[in-house]
């Protein structure tokens, strides 16, 4: 992966949904290992991933995580609960866009 020059506190965070604490450690092992300078942040379950995810939505884009590793077999909301509501959440985002950033935002 390549460096970045921003301090890993100016980067844009990696979350990772899980509920296992090995999974979690194996999966920071091997970020770690690879290089990846990213914060990664944790949560453990649906109803606390859509919390994250919406605090940093209010913030903006720039707060917004880089990738989101997700567990599929979460306790309360599942991992396809959160990518539904993930979808959800996007098509309203770029709805309420100016018409023109939401095209450049999709491609058009």
């Amino acid at each position: 992966m390549p460096s970045h020059s921003a301090s890993p506190s100016a980067l844009r965070p990696i979350l990772h949904i899980e509920d296992d604490a090995d999974a979690v450690l194996l999966t920071h092992r091997v970020f770690h290992k690879a290089g990846v300078s990213h914060p990664i942040d944790v949560v453990s379950d649906g109803k606390s991933a859509m919390e994250y995810l919406t605090a940093r939505i209010a913030g903006g884009a720039a707060r917004l995580p880089l990738l989101i590793l997700i567990d599929l077999d979460l306790p309360g909301k599942n991992g396809f609960d959160v990518l539904e509501w993930i979808a959800e959440v996007s098509a309203l985002y770029l709805a309420a866009q100016s018409p023109e950033k939401g095209k450049k935002a999709v491609g058009v």
